[in-house]
This record gives C-alpha cells, structure tokens and sequence, in this order.
C-alpha cells in the first residue's frame, strides 16, 4: 500500500514543518510494510524515524528540507555518545530496523549552512559565488551541534537509489553497525567549504555494494571505517564493493581505515 503523506496533513511550502506528518505515514505504513509517498512540494521537517518495512519513496519535484532549528532533532537513545560529542542528533535516522528503502527522483537538502558559522579555519574571503572547479576552500568553522543527514544504527536490509542528496551540515549518510547494504545511483553535492560534510561514511558495516554513485563531497567522498567506540562493541568494516562511481573531493575519494579502533 502506498501512504502520501498529504492525507496526514502534510502542507509541503518550505514555511510549516512537516515532521508529525511524515512520521505518522511512516508508523501507518510500518503496520502493512508499505510506501510512504512525498509528493511534489517543500517539506520542513526536524528527525524523521524510519521503520522496518517502510519504502521513502521521495517523488520528483520533492525536497525534504532539514530544519534550521536545531530544537527540532532528536538524538536516539541507542548511541553510545561520546565525550563532547559534536554529532548527536539526526534528520533521517534508522535504529535496529531491516528492509528499509529510500528513493526516489526527489531531494534530500540538508540545510547545511544553518550550522555553520560565517567564518573559516583560516583567513579565507570566501568568493561571491561558490564554484565546484576550485579544488579546495578553507572549512566554515560548524556549530557547537548540528545533524547528521541520515544516520542509520545495527540495521539490516538498506536499499537507496536514485535520490539526490545536497547540503549535509555533516555526515550525508552513515550507516553504522549494519549489514546488507545497497546503494546506487545516488547524486551527493556537498559544499567544498562545509566542514566533516562526508558523503558516505561506512563504519563498522558488512556487505556494501556502492555502485553508479556521483559524488561531489565537502569531505570524503567514501570513508571506510570502524568506530567501535560509537557502536559500543567491536565489529569490523568488511566486504565492501565500490563500482563506477565519479567522486570528487579536496581530501579523499576513498579513504579506508582513518578513523576507529576496530
């Protein structure tokens, strides 16, 4: 069964938040493991919770538009936090579900900007106009918290494709701890100047197939990795497959085994 999520009040001008209506097509779609429709138009939204069986199917001409508001999100109670930690809250979140899928012709816009400072790590007069063919341009200095995009925590069974994703205030997707993952197609377009904007961070993860993937990253394009001390247990980062992909970034496009201790 597919669920729009107009007919849960959602009003989709960029103005109105939309997070109780989303959340509520995705519990009714949860009981019969349907779709959950975002039709054409704006959505404001704080966390939105995925849930196991649940297709986020993001139509063309959609955008689901993170808050700037960092009130508006949550931080699961599942994640073994870290001291002083500068990532504790979500848009998108995924926690001990399986059979999940995102897609779509739509847009995930992470509304970056809104957690980042007017000012760089180093003496920088940013241009008036940001262009993707300069190679590097210093890091606006982030907020004391802000989201990341999609954040997904000892799941199973991840699907996306399709989707285009822009505008991370961090981390654009990152999957932790989970296992059969698949993910093509996707555009990512995060801003040079943004920092710890990643694109895909695969941490503590088995069985990934990234393939047809075009990727242009405030940070790492991809970045393998096992964060135990956020999982809470050890698990490595293994069997990973990364095809046709085009990525471009001013640090890395694949960068493996940089960050964790497992």
């Amino acid at each position: 069964m597919k669920y729009n999520i107009k007919n849960f009040g959602a009003i989709g001008d960029g103005k109105n938040k939309d997070t109780c209506s989303l959340n509520k097509a995705i519990a009714a779609a949860a009981e019969q493991q349907g779709t959950v429709l975002v039709p054409p138009g704006k959505y404001l939204c704080g966390s939105i919770n995925l849930l196991s069986g649940v297709t986020l199917e993001i139509q063309k001409n959609a955008v689901l538009l993170a808050s700037p508001d960092i009130n508006d999100y949550c931080s699961p109670a599942s994640w073994n936090k870290l001291p002083s930690d500068p990532l504790p809250y979500y848009f998108i979140g995924a926690f001990d579900v399986e059979d999940i899928v995102m897609c779509g012709e739509g847009t995930i816009d992470g509304n970056g900007g809104a957690f980042w400072h007017d000012e760089y790590f180093f003496d920088f007069t940013p241009p008036l106009h940001f262009d993707h063919s300069r190679i590097f341009d210093p890091p606006r200095k982030p907020k004391a918290e802000r989201p990341v995009l999609i954040a997904m925590e000892r799941c199973r069974n991840i699907r996306m494709h399709s989707l285009k994703i822009i505008n991370s205030a961090a981390y654009a997707v990152w999957p932790l701890g989970c296992d059969d993952i698949r993910i093509e197609n996707l555009i990512i377009r995060n801003p040079r100047n943004g920092p710890n904007t990643d694109a895909l961070d695969i941490d503590c993860c088995s069985n990934v197939f990234i393939r047809g993937c075009d990727i242009d990253a405030g940070d790492d394009c991809i970045a393998l990795k096992s964060d135990t001390a956020r999982l809470g247990y050890e698990k490595a980062c293994e069997r990973i497959v990364v095809s046709d992909c085009i990525l471009s970034s001013a640090t890395c496009a694949v960068r493996v085994g940089y960050e964790g201790n497992g």
